[in-house]
């Protein structure tokens, strides 16, 4: 109960000194390191391409952080205070989503509450239709790679429920259509001026974290089923005539 009246021993960003303002850059550039390589261990088996993408984040964000370390060395010594994010009032922190499965992966798991509710007990999925989309901030390149893998992982979840084959096919693409549509009329509509380059580098740090209210909502997959009716004659060895399968189209369903 005292400790609800004493103080919580956090410093106010603008309290800090030179030293420690460039030893928490230093610190923040070691977590970051470690955070996206939790990201590359937990995607390499699945998602090598990603995996490689986070390691040469890794690489980018030691450098950074040796350049920080001899330049405190230059300017203060060897002694680095210890001074990390949640030592500082207000200073942004991270979601620790580095603990969890890797983010662009459905398990079967993930996908069974869905495959459950479809009660296809006289039907197999013949074909997956995705329309994945990522939101707008990071690279283009990672974002429809990010998409694409998910949207795979779909396909992989789906197929462990039955044995004939799943035909997919998938599209990824950035939402910037809901992007614009929802900073509309917001303080944030400034950034439909932007080019979409210009609000990429725009969007990081408290930028980011004051828009993912929005962004959280672009990231998704748009999923079409096409059916096939079972044929329980299938494994007789006599031929059957005029049976013809049936197909059906179920209406979108929707993974963030």
């Amino acid at each position: 109960m005292i400790s609800r009246f004493l103080p919580t021993g956090k410093r106010n960003f603008n309290s800090l000194n030179e030293q420690e303002i460039l030893a928490l850059a230093i610190s923040s550039e070691e977590d970051d390191a470690r955070i996206y390589a939790s990201y590359a261990e937990g995607l390499r088996e699945v998602f090598p391409d990603s995996a490689k993408l986070f390691d040469e984040m890794v690489i980018e964000e030691n450098q950074h952080r040796q350049w920080l370390i001899e330049l405190h060395q230059e300017k203060f010594g060897e002694v680095i205070p210890l001074i990390r994010r949640d030592h500082v009032s207000g200073f942004y922190n991270r979601k620790p989503d580095w603990l969890v499965k890797p983010f662009a992966e459905y398990a079967p798991e993930d996908i069974r509450p869905l495959y459950d509710s479809l009660r296809l007990t006289d039907f197999n999925i013949k074909k997956v239709k995705i329309r994945a989309y990522s939101s707008v901030e990071g690279t283009l390149k990672r974002n429809i790679e990010l998409q694409e893998q998910r949207a795979e992982s779909i396909v992989k979840a789906l197929q462990s429920f039955q044995k004939p084959v799943i035909i997919n096919d998938i599209e990824s693409s950035e939402n910037w259509v809901e992007f614009l549509n929802d900073i509309s009329g917001t303080k944030y509509e400034n950034l439909k001026t932007l080019s979409k380059k210009q609000v990429r580098k725009k969007i990081v740090g408290k930028l980011s974290d004051a828009l993912e209210l929005y962004l959280k909502n672009h990231r998704k997959a748009v999923v079409t089923l096409e059916l096939d009716k079972k044929d329980k004659y299938k494994e007789m060895t006599y031929p059957m005539e005029g049976y013809e399968a049936e197909s059906y189209e179920l209406e979108n369903y929707k993974f963030e």
